[in-house]
């Protein structure tokens, strides 16, 4: 047995692996896992662009304030990270910003020449409201300037927009330059919105966004990146076709898998948010189509794509630091559980069950509404639905599979590394003794079976509440195990079985009471 890509006369000294998911046949650890958000800086920001230093995390929102600007991309990506998950490790990466133009949009006030009645023109932005009080009699510009003053002054100034008096026009301006952040600014009847609460002849009519130009290029902050190891990478870009060299989401996942090769043998996965049709989305995701992808769905909401996906990553994390096989399907809000993801304005950018259920097929992972208004992940999967020869397989769609097979991979690897003796032969002859201070094949698969038995426990290392490996596959896990002496050092296999999440259930009902 030969790991992928590995020269098995290669004589450096090493202890790599090679985790295979969906090997089996397809049906209808305690890492430290740190974070980086990558994105978009203001010109105020101290951090370095396109460099990723492994020894400078973010200490608190005044430091990232301070090293990426208060209204920058990634100082609101961690703000919707830190609200879930406060206590994670988080470095942030700061890319080169676009060179061509800001997406903007004017708000056109009109109907008169001034207000007839108290009044107050309320715009929506991000999901936040921001009200501007009119009186009767203030002329138009009265109340474009006042506008003017309260967006810019909204939310202790950190909105990423820099909002401009054109009276009689209020222009929305994002921040950054480049395609994705028109995302915040929306269309007709979402996005950045506004109208008067009450009449006042004063009418306020959004015009079409237009659209920031040149997306920026991810290439030299993918490639400083990739000199360390964070397992979550939470990304900005909306990449609807992905490539391996498309400077953003492809070329990411392209640079992790190459990572996690045996030869490197690093553990990362990215996350990403959409906010476009479902349709797009599955083209994203086909196009990703691996276990090391997630894409979060949330059409036309009124946060982008990377505060979601900032906010979706958190809620993953901090669960699967809990339990390395963590289900979060149906995540939402509660008492103990933060999650302000807002509903679509447009009732009719809320998915059905069926663009739920597309959505999941091909690899994404939606955000649902419920009859209440309130907002929740459907299910976490990887963006994984399609086999090598393209046929729809999701053996590895569940997106807890790569945590509990790396959980179970890194605790074999603590446990080998402290019982690792200075000598390696083969199994002894029968009846012999295994010789002092020397590793065999059999002490090898000791210590896997030991991982099996205490990963399928009810109370996995005394830590964990549940198994992470599934308890009914535990002899089935056992028995696959292969162990081999090779020259220098041992080999050994085996398949696993992440435990299953409970997401379903079906029940039937005959009521068969006499006629009467």
């Amino acid at each position: 047995m030969t790991l992928t890509g590995v020269d098995p006369l290669d004589p450096t000294p090493s202890d790599r692996r090679e985790l295979i998911l969906g090997a089996g046949p397809g049906s209808s650890g305690g890492t430290v896992r740190t974070v980086v958000l990558y994105g978009n800086k203001q010109a105020t920001g101290s951090e370095t662009v396109d460099t990723l230093d492994p020894t400078l995390p973010i200490l608190d929102e005044a430091d990232c304030v301070t090293r990426f600007g208060r209204r920058s991309e990634v100082t609101w990506m961690y703000r919707y990270y830190v609200a879930v998950d406060p206590s994670a490790t988080i470095y942030g990466a700061a890319v080169t910003e676009s060179v061509g133009n800001a997406a903007h949009v004017e708000f056109a006030i009109a109907g008169g020449a001034s207000a007839t009645a108290n009044s107050t023109l309320r715009f929506t932005i991000m999901g936040r409201t921001v009200d501007v009080a009119v009186t009767s009699g203030d002329l138009v510009a009265t109340v474009v300037a006042n506008a003017v003053v309260a967006l810019n002054d909204a939310e202790q100034s950190s909105l990423p927009i820099v909002v401009t008096d054109a009276s009689p026009n209020v222009t929305v301006t994002h921040v950054h330059k480049g395609p994705r952040h028109g995302q915040i600014l929306g269309g007709a009847g979402f996005g950045c919105r506004a109208r008067f609460t009450v009449p006042c002849t004063l009418t306020v009519t959004k015009a079409a966004v237009t659209a920031g130009t040149t997306e920026d290029d991810g290439t030299a902050v993918i490639a400083s990146a990739m000199n360390h190891e964070n397992y979550y990478h939470v990304l900005p870009w909306i990449t609807t076709a992905p490539l391996a060299t498309d400077n953003q989401l492809g070329e990411f996942l392209a640079a992790i898998v190459a990572q996690a090769a045996p030869a490197n043998g690093k553990e990362q996965l990215q996350f990403s948010g959409f906010t476009g049709t479902q349709g797009a989305h599955t083209t994203q995701c086909v196009a990703l189509n691996s276990t090391r992808a997630h894409s979060y769905w949330a059409e036309n909401n009124d946060l982008p794509g990377s505060m979601i996906a900032a906010h979706c990553a958190a809620v993953k994390r901090v669960s699967e630091v809990a339990h390395p096989s963590a289900n979060i399907a149906g995540y939402c809000a509660t008492d103990n559980t933060p999650w302000t993801i807002p509903a679509p304005a447009l009732i009719a950018d809320r998915p059905s069950a069926t663009e739920v259920r597309a959505d999941l097929n091909n690899g994404g992972s939606p955000i649902a509404t419920r009859p209440n208004g309130k907002t929740y992940l459907v299910r976490d999967i990887s963006s994984r639905s399609e086999s090598a020869t393209g046929d729809k397989d999701y053996k590895a769609r569940e997106g807890h599979i790569l945590s509990a097979v790396t959980f179970a991979w890194q605790l074999f690897a603590d446990r080998y590394a402290a019982q690792k003796q200075p000598f390696v032969d083969d199994n002894p002859a029968a009846g012999q003794m295994p010789k002092a201070r020397t590793t065999t094949p059999d002490s090898v698969r000791s210590i896997m079976i030991g991982v099996i038995d205490d990963l399928t426990s009810s109370k996995p290392l005394g830590i964990y509440d549940g198994p992470v490996l599934a308890p009914s596959k535990a002899d089935k896990m056992k028995a696959s195990i292969i162990t081999a002496k090779i020259p220098a050092g041992v080999t050994i296999s085996a398949e696993l079985f992440a435990i299953e999440h409970n997401l379903k259930s079906e029940t039937k009902i005959l009521e068969v009471g006499d006629a009467y």
